[in-house]
């Protein structure tokens, strides 16, 4: 397994005057959300602020997904919404030049909101390279490995830690189990310990049903399982009706 990339693991020393711009853009695109559902903590949005479960800090493409995943999750599951660069910036160039620092950024913030016990960061499509990349450097900077959730991603780098990487059941483009190669032994070589699991429905349907169902049983199982054991066990999971009550209390 590789170490954690070099280009990750180093601490951020400052952003730049253009990431600036950036941050503040995130911070405005906040009022998209309806008065009342959230509320800001520097770039994040907390939903379900009162919940005591332990918080998870997932990173999503719009504001709507939040509203309708922490609708799922219930009012006892706290969750730090995060925005990718999906609407903020244009141009793919641009992307790539930011996303580090929105991710060294959201982990900082992350690591003083949740100084002590476990992490859960997740991510979705576009968003989930950041939350990957949020991952590796709490790991470099604290000494905790997250829980390390995916949606319609296969990681980019090695993970030391627990990962749930999930695909869309008729997403041809993303899921690799619908590409004719068994994806793995080529996970098993590269991660720690790594769970999959299909979620009902194509790419872009996944914040409605019967999607959101599956998404939400198996965040819910694995953060109860991490949270009670500290890992993952390997292998894939599959949506049970019992899975749709909060398991292990964080």
């Amino acid at each position: 397994m590789s170490p954690i990339p070099s280009h990750i693991a180093k601490k951020d020393n400052g952003a730049s005057s253009e990431f600036a711009f950036v941050r503040s853009e995130i911070i405005q695109s906040f009022n998209r959300v309806p008065a009342g559902l959230a509320e800001p903590h520097g770039l994040f949005l907390k939903f379900a602020g009162g919940g005591k479960r332990t918080p998870i800090f997932w990173c999503f493409n719009n504001w709507a997904e939040p509203v309708l995943l922490s609708r799922q999750l219930g009012p006892d599951q706290p969750l730090y919404a995060m925005s990718s660069l999906h609407g903020i910036v244009r141009g793919k160039a641009l992307k790539r030049v930011h996303a580090k620092d929105l991710a060294v950024a959201y982990a900082d913030q992350l690591l003083q909101l949740a100084p002590e016990g476990p992490v859960l960061i997740g991510g979705n499509c576009q968003a989930a390279p950041v939350a990957e990349a949020m991952a590796h450097h709490v790991v470099a900077h604290s000494g905790r490995t997250p829980l390390l959730m995916t949606l319609e991603h296969t990681l980019f780098y090695c993970y030391p830690g627990s990962v749930l990487m999930m695909f869309g059941s008729e997403s041809h483009k993303f899921n690799p189990f619908l590409q004719g190669v068994d994806p793995l032994p080529r996970w098993s070589a590269q991660h720690r310990r790594v769970a999959w699991g299909q979620v009902a429905g194509p790419h872009g349907r996944f914040f409605v049903e019967p999607g959101i169902l599956d998404l939400a049983a198996f965040i819910r199982a694995t953060a109860s399982a991490f949270c009670a054991e500290g890992e993952l066990r390997p292998g894939e999971i599959r949506r049970e009706a019992e899975a749709l009550q909060p398991l292990e209390s964080c």
